[in-house]
C-alpha cells in the first residue's frame, strides 16, 4: 500500500504520467488478489511460486508495458498452466490406477490358473488310484462258491387211497436263457457283472482245434447287454497277419485268441494259443476298467492258453512279438 501511495505522490508531482500510475495500480491490485487467494487457501504455495515465475518472465520479455492487458493475460496463463498441470496429474493418476487394475487382474488370473492346475492334478491322482484299485481287484480270480448240500428230513406220507391217480411225471428242467443272437449265456458273472456267452466258448474251441478252418477270433464286451460276445473271426491262411491287426479297433478294448504256428531252429512246428488283451491308449477309461475287471473271469473259461500278451499299440502285438513270446515260452519249458 505504501508503494502505491508513493506512486500517487509522484503522479501529483508530475514525476510520472497517469498511464504509469494506472500500470502501477494494476500491478498492486493483481498482487493483492494473489496474496489474498493464497491466504484463503484458494492458491497453494506452489501456485504462488508459479505465478511469480510467470510475472518474472513477462517483465524480462518486456510484456509489462501493456500492464492492464498483460495482467489479465498473466492470470489466464497462470490458470491455463494450472489447469494443464492438474489435467496432467489427473491423467497420470488414471494411468496408474489402470496399471494397478491390470496387476490385480493378472494376480486373479494366476490364482485361478493355479487352482485349476491343482484340481486337475487331484483328479488325475483319483483316476490313477481308481485304476490301480481295479487292476489289483482284477488279479484276484473269482473262486467258485461251494455250498454244502442241504439235508432234509425224510417226509412221512400217508398211504394214498385206492382211488388215487398215478403220480405225475417229473417236470422237464427249463432251458438256459438265450442271448439276442441265439447263444445261451454261461453260468455265473464276473465281479463287474459281465457274463460270457456260450457262443464265445464254442468259437474259442474251434480256433483251438482249428475246426471250421478258424485261426483267430476277437471278442468284445457288450456293455448294454453285460456279456462277452464274439466280434470277428479269421480263417486259416485267409490273408496275411495284417487282417488280424485290422480287426483291433484304435479306440476300443478287445480280447483276442490267435493260434500261432511256431517253427524252431530244428524245423519243429508247435501250435500255441496266444491270449491278447488289446488296451489302446485312445480307449475310454470306463472301457479300460470294464475289460480289466472281466479279463480273469473270461480267461478262466478258456483252457489251453500258452501265452498272454497285454498290448497298447500294434507294435506290441506284431507277428514278430508273438513269435518272440511263444519262443520264450518253449525255451522256459
Amino acid at each position: 500500500m505504501d508503494s502505491l501511495q508513493q506512486c500517487k505522490r509522484a503522479l501529483d508531482l508530475g514525476l510520472i504520467t497517469s498511464r504509469d500510475y494506472d500500470i502501477a495500480k494494476d500491478w498492486f491490485l493483481f498482487s493483492h488478489r494473489v496474496v489474498a487467494a493464497k491466504d484463503t487457501g484458494v492458491l497453494t504455495q506452489d501456485d504462488l511460486v508459479h505465478i511469480r515465475d510467470v510475472l518474472k518472465r513477462a517483465i524480462d520479455e518486456g510484456a509489462s508495458k501493456e500492464v492492464k492487458c498483460d495482467v489479465r493475460a498473466l492470470m489466464r496463463r497462470t490458470m491455463d498452466g494450472e489447469t494443464t498441470k492438474n489435467e496432467d496429474v489427473a491423467r497420470e493418476r488414471e494411468r496408474e490406477r489402470e496399471r494397478e487394475r491390470e496387476r490385480e487382474r493378472d494376480a486373479e488370473t494366476s490364482v485361478e490358473l493355479a487352482t485349476t492346475t491343482r484340481e486337475t492334478i487331484a483328479e488325475k491322482r483319483v483316476d490313477a488310484a481308481s485304476s490301480s484299485e481295479v487292476a489289483e481287484t482284477s488279479e484276484m480270480k473269482e473262486a467258485p462258491k461251494v455250498q454244502a448240500p442241504k439235508v432234509q428230513a425224510p417226509k412221512v406220507q400217508a398211504p394214498a387211497p385206492a382211488s388215487a391217480s398215478a403220480p405225475a411225471p417229473p417236470k422237464t428242467p427249463a432251458a438256459p436263457p438265450k442271448t439276442p443272437g441265439g447263444a445261451s449265456k454261461a453260468t455265473g458273472t464276473s465281479m463287474s457283472g459281465v457274463a460270457v456267452a456260450d457262443d464265445c466258448i464254442a468259437v474259442f474251441n474251434k480256433v483251438k482245434l482249428r475246426s471250421s478252418g478258424l485261426q483267430w477270433a476277437v471278442f468284445r464286451v457288450e456293455e448294454t447287454e453285460g456279456s462277452v460276445l464274439t466280434d470277428t473271426t479269421g480263417a486259416v491262411g485267409a490273408g496275411d497277419f495284417s487282417s488280424f491287426l485290422a480287426a483291433l479297433p484304435a479306440n476300443e478294448c478287445r480280447y483276442a485268441i490267435y493260434d500261432y504256428e511256431y517253427v524252431n531252429s530244428e524245423d519243429c512246428v508247435f501250435q500255441k494259443l496266444v491270449f491278447i488283451i488289446w488296451n489302446p491308449d485312445g480307449a475310454r477309461l470306463k472301457n479300460k476298467m470294464l475289460y480289466a475287471s472281466t479279463k480273469d473271469f473270461f480267461k478262466s473259461r478258456l483252457s489251453g492258453i500258452a501265452v498272454e500278451i497285454q498290448a497298447t499299440d500294434l507294435d506290441e502285438v506284431s507277428e514278430e512279438e508273438l513269435n518272440a513270446q511263444v519262443g520264450a515260452t518253449l525255451t522256459r519249458k
